[in-house]
């Protein structure tokens, strides 16, 4: 770690270090009986005191870093008041009133909290399949493919592992039994494989295989299951499926999509129903009144 400390304030930071020095024992063992401290370091008529420089250092610092940690800390606030300073002389009163500004932040900030808790307490967050596949059928435009996307199962086995003939006839099976007895060899012989039916993006796909084709839209049409060798093992690979580019976007990637989706116009449902349902009590019980 390093800093740097330029000009005068190679002379505040010696006397930061002074004041450190007669009064940082004191200070972690009893406090400090001054409230604010003994001042080090003016600038115009704003003080920085030793109090606050014992607070900036964690104890148990060692002096190399406490001496990096006050340093910073010295220019930062050095900068800081003479740039407010100057501030201060070329601002007029209307820039420098931020009392509209606060209180408007504050109302916000305010709602907002509040908000978030009747969310919390309001909102069912429960979004059932059905509700999943009505919207997807609804807006199945807005779900057009930027990719292509496969519905793959592989194994990646060594070249030599055993009964390779046997998993090579069963490898695009859909039957119970065979795909368990694909389970028990990618658990005892595979070095990693997908069985389940778990849409990839295709760069996600060529992640696992080491598939190399100039053509992948020719490729996927007219390769349901294939092999790809590398210098060790072998990919047994099945396309069960696939989608090309711009096609609409199978809902299984789509899901949790759907759901924020759908999640998010509840909350703006709640909210809009919970402010029509104050302007309505504040009218009932005159608390609203149109002049």
């Amino acid at each position: 770690m390093s800093c740097k400390v330029k000009g005068p304030i190679i002379n505040a930071v010696i006397l930061v270090w002074m004041a450190i020095g007669l009064f940082s024992c004191n200070w972690f063992k009893t406090g400090n009986s001054n409230e604010t401290g003994e001042p080090v370091i003016r600038v115009f008529d704003k003080y920085l005191y030793d109090s606050d420089l014992s607070a900036v250092i964690p104890e148990g610092t060692d002096s190399i870093d406490s001496t990096i940690l006050v340093s910073n800390y010295v220019n930062t606030w050095i900068e800081t008041q003479l740039m407010l300073h100057r501030a201060e002389l070329n601002l007029n009163e209307d820039q420098k009133n931020f009392d509209k500004k606060l209180s408007d932040y504050k109302n916000n900030l305010t709602i907002y909290t509040y908000e978030q808790a009747l969310i919390q307490q309001k909102l069912d967050t429960n979004v059932s399949n059905i509700e999943i596949q009505k919207y997807y059928t609804d807006n199945s435009q807005n779900f057009e493919l930027k990719d292509y996307v496969v519905k793959a199962r592989w194994l990646k086995v060594a070249k030599e592992a055993p009964k390779l003939k046997k998993i090579r006839k069963i490898v695009t099976s859909q039957e119970d039994e065979d795909v368990k007895t694909l389970e028990d060899y990618c658990y005892q012989f595979a070095s990693s494989c997908l069985l389940e039916d778990t849409w990839l993006y295709l760069d996600e796909f060529y992640e696992s295989i080491p598939l190399k084709t100039n053509n992948i839209e020719g490729f996927l049409k007219n390769n349901k299951s294939f092999e790809v060798e590398s210098e060790q093992f072998i990919y047994l690979v099945y396309i069960k499926d696939y989608k090309l580019k711009e096609a609409v976007s199978p809902l299984e990637l789509e899901k949790e999509k759907i759901k924020s989706i759908i999640l998010n116009k509840r909350k703006l449902q709640l909210l809009s129903s919970i402010r029509e349902g104050l302007l309505e009590e504040g009218i009932s019980k005159n608390n609203v009144q149109y002049y």
